[in-house]
């Protein structure tokens, strides 16, 4: 097989792969369609390190199962699928204790072990998820970046009426506004610095779009005076996520959705 490969800090390398043994609980999945997440390019720029290299990138991704562990059940050749990429052990204390999200022997394919940057990948089977024949690869790659927009929502529990901000409007951004609308926010106010993502803002229904290099802080208080009732920092930008503070109202939640590069620092003035 043909797979991209990531050796750090913008090496990447087209290799031809010997496709590996399928383990008795494992998947063969023929990739059909692979997301670029905001966090591969910090990766490819050396910015995260919580990252086993070399590895094959890649946590977004769809596929048609072509082969199947001896164990496996559930899942038929031919099965079109979708891969959640965080894997559990399922045996930890924190697992038996339903905190997967803290088990001890955590990975996430893509990052730790090889992902979908390839023309084939091996998933183990209670990874994935089966799509329905309306529902395209590209789609399915799409519902990793959506599930963590809506468990992100659903953190915040967001009230009917309430008025919401997106700092940056990248892919996260676009989906997060679909979903407000759906959750009832009242407005959504999007900051973003990029002329053509504004664009796209406006003609997928928000209803304010601010250029975050003008005057901000005037434009902000024409809409909400006292601020918005939810921001939601998409962008992973230092400057932005300070901002974030002077943005929101007394009570007021913040969502820090976007990644920083590792090691980075914010600093948040006293609040008057």
């Amino acid at each position: 097989m043909i797979s991209a490969v990531f050796y750090g800090n913008r090496n990447i390398q087209i290799r031809k792969n010997k496709i590996k043994k399928v383990k008795n609980d494992e998947l063969l999945i023929k990739v059909m369609a692979s997301g670029i997440c905001g966090t591969d390019i910090l990766f490819y720029n050396g910015k995260c390190s919580y990252i086993n290299l070399p590895v094959i990138l890649g946590h977004e991704y769809s596929g048609e199962v072509v082969e199947i562990g001896e164990d496996v059940n559930n899942i038929q050749i031919g099965d079109r699928v979708a891969i959640d990429p965080t894997v559990f052990c399922c045996e930890c204390f924190y697992c038996c204790n339903g905190q997967v999200h803290l088990c001890d022997n955590m990975f996430t394919l893509g990052v730790n072990k090889d992902g979908g940057f390839s023309q084939y990948s091996l998933v183990p089977c209670r990874s994935v998820y089966k799509l329905e024949n309306n529902i395209s690869f590209e789609e399915g790659a799409l519902l990793e970046p959506i599930s963590c927009c809506i468990h992100g929502l659903d953190k915040l529990k967001i009230q009917l009426g309430d008025v919401v901000m997106l700092s940056g409007f990248g892919l996260i951004g676009f989906i997060m506004l679909q979903l407000l609308k759906i959750y009832g926010a009242s407005k959504v106010i999007v900051l973003e610095p990029k002329a053509d993502r504004r664009e796209l803002a406006e003609k997928f229904g928000a209803n304010y779009i601010l250029n975050p290099n003008n005057n901000i802080d005037y434009n902000i208080k024409q809409i909400v005076q006292n601020g918005a009732d939810i921001l939601i920092e998409c962008s992973g930008n230092p400057l932005a996520q300070e901002n974030a503070f002077s943005f929101v109202k007394k009570g007021g939640k913040i969502l820090f959705f976007g990644c920083s590069p590792d090691f980075q620092k914010i600093f948040i003035s006293t609040l008057s």
